[in-house]
């Protein structure tokens, strides 16, 4: 399945053309700068949101050198963001959330608060709720409210390691042993503070850089 998602970066800036065009050719990915915050959005394949964005926070670190994932970004939408992504006019859409059209399949989300003085929503909940009524995106999947939040999680305590070759007899056994012996200790120590294991998210964090990297 593939899923969309837009990561708040660091360690990369728009103003780093290289950067850029690297990510752009290799991943199909996208740089941009919004409020302060440099954001790269991608499009990453997975059997589950956690593991797609994994694949995609790996693929962008050895894309470039440097480049942190520290979190997804959000995407809260008011009436005008919703209208222009629909091709609905702003009172479509206000119809929509006061509940005198497209209700039958169920009401509008909930807002998730406030911007100035406009209500926002979560686009991924928005999304979801349009393509009950045959509409919204298609193409991709957006990460639910849930697995957002299990991403976070996940990505604020992923370990990451980096192996540079070295022409050593016994390199390439010793870096598998170093990362099967994190992946075990990681794994035991979830295990012990919640009852269930997070190795899955933990091996892809811990794949040693050069390998293929999963891209659309």
């Amino acid at each position: 399945m593939d899923y969309d998602f837009t990561f708040i970066v660091t360690g990369v800036t728009v103003e780093d053309a290289d950067a850029v065009e690297s990510l752009f050719d290799t991943l199909d990915a996208t740089l941009a700068k919004a409020g302060g915050q440099h954001m790269v959005s991608i499009t990453m394949d997975g059997p589950r949101a956690v593991d797609a964005a994994f694949h995609a926070a790996t693929a962008l670190r050895e894309c470039v050198p440097g480049l942190r994932v520290i979190r997804l970004d959000r995407d809260l939408v008011g009436i005008p963001e919703i209208s222009e992504r629909t091709d609905r006019s702003r009172q479509n859409v206000a119809q929509w959330i006061a509940g005198e059209r497209k209700a039958e399949h169920g009401p509008f989300p909930a807002p998730e608060g406030v911007a100035g003085r406009t209500q926002v929503w979560l686009w991924t909940e928005v999304n979801a709720w349009l393509r009950k009524h045959g509409m919204g995106d298609t193409d991709v999947t957006y990460p639910s409210r849930e697995e957002m939040t299990e991403i976070d999680f996940a990505l604020a305590n992923a370990v990451s390691l980096t192996f540079k070759y070295a022409p050593t007899l016994g390199f390439d056994e010793g870096r598998q042993t170093v990362v099967r012996e994190l992946q075990t200790t990681h794994a035991q120590t979830r295990q012990g503070t919640d009852g269930q294991s997070d190795a899955g998210p933990k091996r892809s964090a811990c794949r040693p850089s050069g390998g293929p990297a999963r891209t659309r």
